[in-house]
This record gives C-alpha cells, structure tokens and sequence, in this order.
C-alpha cells in the first residue's frame, strides 16, 4: 500500500514536472540612498503564473537586513528578438518584508508595497535569463514603533536559470 501511494505520487510530481518551468537564480541588490547600501538574493520564478519571489540579505554596517519580496508582472512584451533570445520589459506590483538587526536600539520590522519595473532577457533557448529592475517602494516601519517608512528605491540585477 505503501509503495502504492509512493509510486503515485512519484509519478503524478513526475508528469507536473513537464507543465511548470521553474527559474531560480541570483541577485545583486542595492538600495539608492546616499550611500549604496549592498544586499545579495536567491530569487526564483515560476512560469505557468508571473509570480517573482525573492529572499534577500543587505548587509551594511552597523546593522543587516533579512528580506523577502513577492511580485506580479502585469506586462513583460517582447521589445525585440534576435537568434540568441530575446529582450523583454516588464511592470508589476508587489510587496516586501524586512527585518533589520545590529545593535538593539536597530531592531525593526518594515512592510509595504513596491512596483517593480525592468528589463529581461532570455538566452539559450530561454534556459538563462538575464534581468535588471528598480521598484520604487512604500511602506510602515512596524517595529520598534508604527510610522511610515520614508520612499525607497532598490535596484537589482542577476541572472535565474529555468529547469
């Protein structure tokens, strides 16, 4: 009974696996502010939905920051094709979470919404896919005190590869 339902899930995740693609990759963040605050990301995608996850770590002294974004493309058109792939742009909607931590008085928790808006470029029969956005976000510093979060503008480039 037991290698039944084994055998049936192995194959029901089996024929699934040829219906999704599933893109997964990395980033290099940064926040435009005075200074250029560096965060690195692992970001992954599905296909069949334009859903973008992200799970980043910024982290500039004296405190770091453990994020995760989730976005929707609304648009992502082909400007222009070519042999290799094509380039494509994108705008969306989305949100993101983040918790900073350092010394005890730098300890919060922010959320809110940003709009993600870029370029994408796939190669190699869309396996690699090349991609750089800014989304312009706004948000409520939660911890240690509610108040709003002052506008930020974080910038990202990486690559993902599809499976």
């Amino acid at each position: 009974m037991k290698k039944g339902i084994a055998l049936l899930v192995f194959v029901m995740m089996a024929s699934g696996a040829s219906l999704f693609a599933f893109g997964i990759g990395l980033q290099f963040d940064g926040i435009i502010t005075k200074d250029f605050d560096p965060g690195l990301a692992v970001t992954f995608k599905f296909e069949s939905v334009p859903l973008i996850f992200a799970a980043n770590w910024m982290f500039t002294s004296p405190r770091s920051e453990i994020g995760l974004t989730g976005d929707v493309w609304f648009v992502n058109p082909e400007i222009t094709s070519f042999s290799a792939g094509s380039l494509n742009f994108f705008v969306g909607a989305g949100f993101f979470t983040k918790v900073m931590f350092g010394n005890d008085e730098d300890f919060g928790f922010n959320a809110g919404l940003r709009i993600p808006v870029g370029v994408n470029l796939y190669l190699a029969g869309r396996f690699v896919e090349i991609f750089a956005q800014v989304a312009p976000s706004f948000g409520l510093k939660i911890l240690p005190t509610l108040d709003f979060d002052t506008p930020f503008f974080p910038v990202s480039a990486g690559a993902r590869l599809w499976f």
